[in-house]
């Protein structure tokens, strides 16, 4: 963060657009709600230049909301999702998910603004030793998750390994008007939680979903054989029942 007082603050911004430079895109998470903003902010108290007003911005925040996050929804053609219990997307928890790692003693990011503000005060820097830890886990986490969003990207449903993470790319696939692809995932989203055994409700969105998918496409038979598959679940929601033919 740019701190007043005139010749440090033109030092960070010089430091800062050293490293954007050569940069050709921005990659965040919740950067263009949070952290982006908040530099451009600085940079223009300081009458500065901001470094990223020209470079493309990738806020894997929201990607990684489709792609993982457990929710309860409407679909994007404003149909209603079967109820799920809402999955955290924080960065530390798709560390776990994708990651299998978990940290230990790291900082809550509710203290950070505190332990920057004693520095600021007192000019004791040893509670940013931390801060700095924990943005340096975060990096290396936000590496991956743009990492493992490339790879489903890349290598469509074949690369999915658990049927939230093919749900989440048919979703991706869908809003994007790709069908094909979409339904190829769903597919892939039907097969594992068919042999799981234990995901009903992955099971009856992505049924939905197919549904809705080959209606659009015009293809009426396969159509009512998803919704019938989808009727005969133990526990299929009357709202999807009604969503049928």
């Amino acid at each position: 963060m740019l701190r007043a007082g005139g010749g440090l603050a033109g030092d960070l911004g010089k430091a800062v657009r050293e490293i954007a430079g050569p940069c050709g895109a921005v990659v965040t998470f919740n950067g263009k709600s949070f952290d982006l903003p908040l530099i451009e902010t600085r940079f223009l108290l300081h009458r500065m230049e901001t470094p990223f007003s020209a470079l493309p911005h990738v806020d894997m925040l929201h990607p990684a909301r489709r792609l993982w996050r457990e929710e309860a929804d409407d679909d994007d053609a404003g149909r209603p999702v079967m109820s799920r219990q809402a999955g955290s997307c924080r960065l530390t928890s798709l560390e776990q998910t994708l990651c299998g790692y978990v940290r230990e003693g790291d900082v809550p990011g509710f203290e950070i603004p505190s332990r920057y503000f004693h520095f600021v005060r007192t000019g004791d820097a040893r509670g940013l030793a931390a801060v700095m830890e924990h943005n340096r886990l975060d990096l290396i986490s936000l590496a991956a998750v743009l990492a493992r969003a490339i790879v489903l990207i890349n290598h469509g449903p074949s690369a999915a390994t658990t049927a939230q993470e093919a749900y989440g790319l048919a979703r991706v696939y869908e809003r994007g008007g790709a069908y094909e692809n979409a339904e190829a995932s769903l597919l892939k989203t039907i097969d594992f939680a068919r042999r799981v055994g234990g995901e009903p409700e992955a099971l009856g969105e992505a049924l939905r979903r197919l549904a809705w998918i080959r209606r659009r496409n015009r293809r009426p038979h396969e159509a009512a054989a998803a919704w019938q598959e989808l009727a005969s679940l133990p526990r299929c929601a009357a709202s999807l029942r009604r969503d049928g033919p």
